[in-house]
This record gives C-alpha cells, structure tokens and sequence, in this order.
C-alpha cells in the first residue's frame, strides 16, 4: 500500500536494494587510484548457509577491511550498477566514488497490481 505520510517515507532508506542477512567475504583489498582514503574492495557476497549470491566491488575507507576477512552486509548496502559479473554496491547513502547521493535521486514505487 502507498504510505502518504511524508515524514515515514523521508526515514525510509530509499533505493535499499540488499536485504540484511548477507556477508561479503573480502578476497581483494587494494589502495584505490582514484579515489583518495578509500580502498577498492572485491568481495564475494555470500547468504547465511554460505551459498554464493554474487560478486561485488565496492569503495571502503582506507583500512577498515581486511582480505580473507567476511563482514555482515547490512540494509544500508545499495546497489550502483552491473559490470560484468560483479555489482558495483555503495554503503549508505552517498557513493564515495561518484560523490553522488543515488538514493536521494530514485524513489521505489510499489507495483501498481
């Protein structure tokens, strides 16, 4: 059901795309060329049981994961785009790379049937 009022739908993270529940286990963690303070992460996101779900590449501040190290993936975690085999996600509500807020731009709509 559409919610019409406006101060629940502005607390509502929008654009969360992963559920809670998932882990990245970090296979790559390398100083990002690009983008200073932040690491360029490639990881494997995997659900509870261990079963693979994806590949996903991501910016993290400088020193704040480790290789061979897994962490829990929040519904904070938003996904920028496709590329090749691996998702592009962003935590929070800013891409660091692009210094862009996405989920400010995009409003998840309920289906209409």
């Amino acid at each position: 059901m559409a919610n019409s009022n406006s101060s629940a739908k502005a607390e509502t993270p929008v654009g969360a795309l992963l559920q809670e529940g998932l882990t990245l286990s970090v296979h790559y963690v390398g100083e990002d060329r690009v983008l200073e303070g932040y690491d360029r992460i490639l990881a494997t996101c995997r659900m509870g049981d261990g079963t693979t779900v994806f590949q996903v590449g991501l910016h993290a501040p400088s020193g704040t994961m480790a290789q061979k190290h897994s962490y829990q993936l929040g519904g904070n975690a938003r996904i920028k785009r496709i590329a090749g085999n691996r998702a592009e996600i962003y935590i929070g509500d800013t891409d660091p790379s692009a210094g862009v807020n996405y989920s400010a731009a995009i409003e998840v709509e309920e289906l209409p049937f």
